[in-house]
């Protein structure tokens, strides 16, 4: 058994020795450069992560099971570089989905297709940073100013795009499945980065007009993932309800198949968040919602 595995952050390709991975890295065909097609870019903008921290819990901490003495806290940052989502066909880029598919088993005990990549599409998760400011220097001298304004300084140099994770998802899903896999790798973990993988693929899902979900069994971390995707998605759209105003006025119903329209999640999903919520009643057989 290896006790390290050095695989490379452009093309995934691995090897067993530093020697080797050095030089293919130096000389990757893939080196800042990411396979497929760019299909969205996330507004920059403040968002809220929960934060590990040691010692004692401070105020509005949250624990979460099976982390021991870890506490999270709600913090907010800035987005300064660029998040995209890039499409990429296993079938065209069948090597580098490969290579993707057997570096994401190292984390996913039930990933199971690693070859037969070609009825898949991959989306991958990238971030690029911002370019760097160049040194700061003094003011020129009169005489050397006209020269500089002749030479024209080279545009600051962009770091190169990072893969930080990605889902899978099949061509032709007799299911409806929008996900067959996802994942987002360990150093970028703990960002919301997962909830907007999965918004992604309920937002292909809604524009191709097929209602569906991930692929089932689901994992027990990606089960945890989203039932806190479904869970607030759900909230926010029982919130934008309009509710009629007055003690006189009548109760505002709304039913599982209205839940799953407003949403787009499936009816089933739906129903097992609802009952974990505790706003779920059994209706029986009464009137139609109002």
């Amino acid at each position: 058994m290896l006790e390290r595995l050095y695989v490379c952050p452009s093309c995934f390709k691995y090897a067993k020795e530093l020697v080797a991975w050095r030089g293919h890295v130096r000389l990757c065909e893939r080196r800042g450069h990411v396979p497929g097609t760019k299909i969205y870019v996330h507004p920059r903008g403040r968002r809220k992560v929960l934060v590990a921290h040691d010692g004692c819990r401070a105020p509005g901490a949250k624990r979460r099971r099976g982390d021991a003495g870890l506490r999270y806290v709600e913090e907010m940052v800035q987005d300064q570089g660029e998040w995209s989502i890039w499409e990429v066909d296993g079938e065209k880029d069948g090597l580098f989905c490969q290579n993707l598919s057997l570096f994401a088993k190292l984390f996913l005990d039930n990933k199971s297709v690693f070859f037969d990549v070609t009825g898949f599409k991959y989306f991958l998760l990238v971030y690029t940073s911002p370019a760097a400011p160049g040194p700061e220097q003094a003011p020129p001298a009169p005489h050397e100013a006209q020269q500089q304004q002749q030479q024209q300084a080279p545009p600051p140099r962009r770091p190169p795009p990072q893969i930080t994770g990605f889902f899978s998802k099949e061509k032709m899903s007799w299911d409806n499945n929008n996900l067959a896999c996802i994942l987002v790798f360990p150093p970028w973990q703990r960002k919301g980065l997962g909830a907007l993988l999965m918004g992604a693929s309920y937002e292909m899902s809604r524009r191709e007009g097929i209602m569906g979900g991930p692929e089932k069994p689901i994992s027990d971390l990606g089960k945890r993932g989203y039932r806190r995707f479904w869970s607030g998605e759900i909230a926010r759209w029982l919130l934008a309800l309009e509710v009629g105003g007055g003690a006189a006025a009548a109760e505002t119903v709304v039913d599982v198949d209205d839940v799953s329209r407003g949403t787009w999640i499936s009816p089933d999903d739906c129903l097992a968040v609802l009952r974990d919520m505790g706003v779920a009643e059994e209706a029986g057989l009464g009137p139609a919602p109002q």
